[in-house]
Formats: structure tokens, C-alpha cells, sequence
């Protein structure tokens, strides 16, 4: 056996994390204990200086009273949700005008986006059971995260920060069910959680047609346990998810949804493990392994006609190193292995039946400086396979204390691999995959500045990002009379800017944003990319055991494809508002009542052409906390 493969079968059997590595500052003999500490694993392993990251803290989360996480997400800047159709649909998030698979998605660390699906992740799929925190890292993170994180990072952390029990259940509009259970226990050696969420509903009409509605389901359990022994930490856990969609067929020649009986069944697991050591000294190791994995049934008139398998493990070897007093290092050794299978009825149009590995093996390195009058960092990441161009990523950024705040600035590159898909093809024997596709490779500029006021926290930045080698996977090939995929000779560029507040005033909190951003290819404006975001959220105490919360989105106009026609036809999406409003009254100090409206104006929206979205739904619950 080769050395190489040697060490994959060794870290393979051993913990992985792709999760930062938690820093003690000093050498003392202590043993240390659980800490509820929030340490960010999204940005780098050794700290966080010259980047904004936008939290969703366990308190908003509670408040929205939602399971569904894109209810959430559309509360973050530049971040634009295009579902095709009602609640569990497939969703697609592009965050600053980027693609949809250039956003990585993580669970405490562990990376969860499928390769199913163009190593993408369906937010339709996204429960909050168990999330304590949301956290979005825009801009490339590819020299931390590799491939996946070419515009950003969506990390949910679920590591509870508090001991409680928590149950609700609630009923509302179509036959909407929604229960939860929160167990979380915070002890001086341990943190552990077990949180479950069901949620199941009749729905609504996807199609602009007809009456006959599309119903969900979605079942999430979730265990985590953080543990301390001696000078070791340990962390594991698990999560499942196991959903039912309806949704309508769109058939030529118009390809907009009609009333039809379609279903997706997915059923998706993530397991990790992570070790660490917190001891003293200057080298503090870490160990840890991931394996996620999601099936995809569908169907038509209730039988079977096509499935995917996406499946990821991974392990790395990382270590922080305390150099000299305000400068620290880290290295990390990753290996990551993806498979591919794809199943169903051969038929005129080709054989689907495919199966597919791949390999591949990064080293990575970062620096961070203290300089007192401001800090430094510099990152660097090596990707290597036998499938295509190796990729070398690099990120340099700088931060500086600036009128009553800071300043900050970074410049950094990502990569997005060429997926199954797009190398394979959906039917290899017509769509003809082109498996000498290279990475598309992003390259952005930051600079932005932050500043706190009493109990007013204002950010402000401005990006610039280009990619270049950007896949085009629908391209016509006349050589073969057919379609493959092909990287785009030009350029695709992306600029805006970003204003988030966030204040606290007596019993009230506001959190707000705006985002704009111009996203191109070739000159040419690209499709489900609002020019314009932006939110409103408030939470208030009103007295009397009343609660509330009120968030007013705005999404901007925006362009859509109608393939009806050949070339396909663009069209123009108009912009709308939607307003969620959530009211709540603490009967006793244990039982809570809570009504929450969403879509309060029964706004008439789409996001996808030809897809209607959900109108107003109400829904009335009852929770028991203690």
C-alpha cells in the first residue's frame, strides 16, 4: 500500500473537523473545563480579525418562533432565496449576486451541502431543531473551507449554551402541524443536546393553475455532546433529516408548474467527531472526521422513476501554533472523498444509471499578527486530484482601530470544483459530460469598517469579486449535436455594498440591513440576483408577560429565464415585500402562548418563474419551557 493511502485509511478511521480549533492564552495547569464561550469555527481556525460575520443568536431564533430556516435567513444581508414553490420546496440561497453552489453550508463545522445536487444544499430541507446560532461569513473562504466556500459560509452551531427542556406544539392554516423538543444540558464538563422537530402540512398550490395543493413534511432529530477529559476535548454529533415534498410537473412546451402528482423524498444524515487538545504548550493539535450522505427519491403518480446518492467523508490533522507573544499559526492536513450515484429508467433520452468517486488532498496554513495598533493575517491552501487542475488559494487581509470602531480589508480567492453533473452528465448517453472542465476560480476585494455607539452597532462595507472559468452547464455543443457543460472564456463580476445596525433600546431590539449588488456575466445580468435586499426585525417586550416579534423583508426586482421559447426568454420578476409578525403571552412562567402570521399582506410574489409562492398563513402554538 502507498503512503498516501495509507494515511487516508488512518485518518478515515480516525475523528475529523473541519471546525476551528478553540485557543487557551495561557500555560497554566488547570484542567480546563466546558466553556460556553461562542468560538467561530467559520472564519479560520485561529481567530477572527479583519472579516464581518452576521449572527442569529438563540434568543432572535426563539423569538421568530420558526422552524424553517430560510424564515431566517432572509433576515441577513445580500443573501437571496429563490424557492420553487411552498414551504420545503427546493431553495436555492446566492449570496452577493454569487452561484448557488458556491455557498458552503456547515452543521457545528461538519460541511453538509450535497453532491447530489451540484454540491449544492436545498434550504428547503434546513429545520432550526437544535440551532443555537446562525452564522454568515460572506465573501471567498476557500483557503479555511476549500471548494463549496467560493463566496461564503452558512455555519449552524448547535452546541446549547444554557441548560433547559423545551417543548411546543402548534396548528395552523392547511392542516399545519409543527412540534419540537429541546433537551440541553451545560455542566462544568459537559454540553450535551437532543432536539427533535416535526412539521407536516397539506400546503398550497405550487402551480398558478388549478387547485390541487402541495404538501411536506420534514422530521429532524439532533444529538450533540461536548465533553471534557483531562486536558482533551471531545465533541460528537448527529443529525438526521428525513423529508416528503409535493411539488407539480413543468412539461414542454411551456415549463411552468401544472397541477400533477410529483413527490421528492430525501432522507440525509451528517455524523462527527472531533478531538482536541487544550493543554499547555505551544503546539495544541486537533483530530476529527465527518461523513454526510443523502438519498433523493422521486416519483410520478406514485411510482418510482429516478434517485440520487451524494455522499461526503472527510478527515483533517490541524494544529494551532503559539509562536511568539501576539502571533499564531495554524496547519492542516485534509483528505476528502465524494461519491456520486444516480439511478433510474433507461428511455430514449439515455441510460441515468451512473456511479462516481472522487478524491482529494489539501494542505492549508494561516498566520494572525497582533501588532496592537491593529492585526494582520495571511492565509494559504493547496487542493490536489488526479481529476483536474490542482488550485492553489490565498487570502490577506488586515484590521485597524479607526474613529471609536475599526477598519478592515481583505483580499481573497476561492475555487468551486466541477461537479458530477457537470462532468458526467444527467444522462451520459445524450447530455454529454466534458470531463476536462477546470475549477471556476473567484477573486474579491473587502474593505469596510465597524463602529458601536453606546447600544448602536453599525457595519458598512463594499465588495468587489470577479470569476473567471465560470462552467456554463446547459451549452450547446454542435460537434456532438447535443449539451454539455463548458467554462465560459469571460468574466462574471460582482460589486455592491452591505449596511447592517443593530440596537438595544430598553426592551426592544432592531436588527436591519441593506444589501445591493450588480452581478454580471459577459456584460449581461444575471438571473435570480435581486439588485436590492433588505430587512427589518423587532423584538419587544411590551409587558404583562407579552412578547413580539416583526420582521419586514424587501426584495428588489429581479430576472428569471422562460424557456418556452428557444433561446429562452428573459423575463422580469417585480420586487415585494413580506411581513411576519409573531405575538406571545407567558400564561405562567413555564407555559407560553404564541401566534405568528406569516405573509401578513398575502403578498402575491415569485421567485422562480412561474411558481406561485406561499400567501398568508397563521399559526397558534403552545409551549412549555423549564
Amino acid at each position: 500500500m502507498k503512503g498516501r493511502e495509507i494515511l487516508v485509511v488512518a485518518l478515515l478511521a480516525t475523528p475529523h473537523g473541519l471546525a476551528a480549533t478553540a485557543e487557551t492564552t495561557d500555560d497554566a495547569e488547570t484542567e480546563p473545563t466546558v466553556t460556553t464561550e461562542r468560538v467561530s469555527v467559520t472564519a479560520s481556525r485561529i481567530g477572527v480579525v479583519d472579516q464581518r460575520i452576521i449572527t442569529i443568536e438563540e434568543d432572535a431564533i426563539r423569538a421568530a418562533a420558526t422552524h424553517h430556516g430560510t424564515d431566517l435567513l432572509r433576515e441577513m444581508p445580500g443573501l437571496a432565496l429563490s424557492p420553487s414553490g411552498g414551504r420545503g420546496s427546493l431553495t436555492q440561497a446566492r449570496v452577493r449576486g454569487a452561484e448557488a453552489n458556491h455557498l458552503l453550508v456547515s452543521v457545528d463545522g461538519f460541511p453538509v451541502n450535497d453532491p447530489g445536487i451540484g454540491s449544492a444544499f436545498d434550504f428547503g430541507m434546513l429545520d432550526l431543531a437544535g440551532v443555537s446560532r446562525m452564522e454568515l461569513l460572506s465573501g471567498p473562504q476557500s483557503t479555511v473551507w476549500g471548494s463549496d466556500a467560493t463566496a461564503g459560509v452558512i455555519n449552524l452551531d448547535t452546541l446549547p449554551v444554557r441548560s433547559g427542556r423545551r417543548v411546543s406544539l402548534g396548528y395552523g392554516d392547511a392542516a399545519t402541524l409543527d412540534a419540537d423538543i429541546d433537551l440541553a444540558h451545560v455542566g462544568e464538563r459537559v454540553r450535551a443536546r437532543l432536539a427533535a422537530g416535526h412539521v407536516e402540512s397539506d400546503g398550497e398550490n405550487v402551480s398558478r393553475l388549478g387547485g390541487e395543493t402541495d404538501g411536506f413534511r420534514n422530521d429532524t432529530i439532533h444529538a450533540v455532546v461536548a465533553t471534557v477529559a483531562g486536558r482533551w476535548q471531545h465533541k460528537v454529533l448527529a443529525r438526521h433529516t428525513g423529508a416528503d415534498v409535493q411539488f407539480d410537473p413543468a412539461p414542454f412546451p411551456d415549463y411552468v408548474p401544472v397541477d400533477g402528482d410529483r413527490e421528492t423524498a430525501t432522507d440525509a444524515v451528517l455524523v462527527g467527531w472531533e478531538t482536541r487538545w487544550q493543554g499547555p504548550g505551544r503546539i495544541l493539535p486537533s483530530l476529527s472526521v465527518f461523513h454526510s450522505e443523502s438519498d433523493v427519491d422521486h416519483s410520478a403518480d406514485g411510482a418510482f422513476t429516478n434517485a440520487t446518492h451524494g455522499a461526503r467523508q472527510g478527515a483533517a490533522l490541524a494544529s494551532v501554533l503559539r509562536l511568539a507573544p501576539g502571533h499564531r499559526a495554524s496547519a492542516a492536513l485534509e483528505v476528502e472523498r465524494e461519491r456520486f450515484r444516480q439511478v433510474g429508467e433507461a428511455s430514449a433520452f439515455g441510460d441515468p444509471n451512473q456511479s462516481r468517486t472522487f478524491t482529494a488532498w489539501s494542505v492549508a496554513g494561516e498566520y494572525q499578527a497582533d501588532l496592537g495598533a491593529g492585526a494582520i493575517t495571511a492565509s494559504a491552501r493547496h487542493d490536489t486530484n488526479g481529476e483536474f487542475d490542482e488550485a492553489t488559494t490565498l487570502r490577506v487581509g488586515a484590521t485597524t482601530p479607526a474613529f471609536g470602531g475599526r477598519l478592515f480589508a481583505n483580499v481573497a480567492e476561492g475555487i468551486k470544483n466541477p461537479t458530477f453533473i457537470e462532468r458526467f452528465g444527467y444522462f451520459p448517453d445524450t447530455f454529454v459530460g466534458n470531463p476536462n472542465l477546470t475549477p471556476e476560480r473567484s477573486r474579491a476585494l473587502e474593505v469596510g469598517m465597524e463602529h458601536r455607539w453606546r447600544a448602536l452597532s453599525v457595519n458598512a462595507l463594499a465588495f468587489h469579486a470577479v470569476l473567471d472559468d465560470e462552467i456554463d452547464g446547459f451549452a450547446f455543443a454542435p460537434d456532438v449535436g447535443g449539451f454539455t457543460a463548458r467554462n465560459i472564456d469571460g468574466e462574471s463580476r460582482r460589486t455592491g455594498a452591505e449596511l447592517t445596525a443593530d440596537a438595544e433600546f430598553g426592551a426592544m431590539r432592531l436588527r436591519a440591513n441593506v444589501a445591493w449588488v450588480d452581478a454580471t456575466e459577459e456584460g449581461e445580468r444575471e438571473i435570480r440576483r435581486p439588485r436590492l435586499l433588505a430587512s427589518v426585525a423587532l423584538d419587544a417586550r411590551l409587558g404583562g408577560g407579552l412578547t413580539s416579534h416583526l420582521s419586514i423583508l424587501h426584495n428588489g426586482a429581479q430576472l428569471d429565464r422562460d424557456f418556452s421559447t428557444w433561446p429562452a426568454t428573459t423575463v422580469r420578476l417585480g420586487s415585494f415585500r413580506l411581513v411576519r409578525a409573531s405575538l406571545a403571552w407567558a400564561v405562567t412562567p413555564r407555559w407560553t402562548t404564541r401566534l405568528t402570521v406569516d405573509n401578513l399582506t398575502d403578498a402575491d410574489y415569485a421567485t422562480v418563474y412561474g411558481y406561485r409562492s406561499p400567501g398568508r398563513t397563521a399559526l397558534l402554538r403552545v409551549e412549555f419551557s423549564g
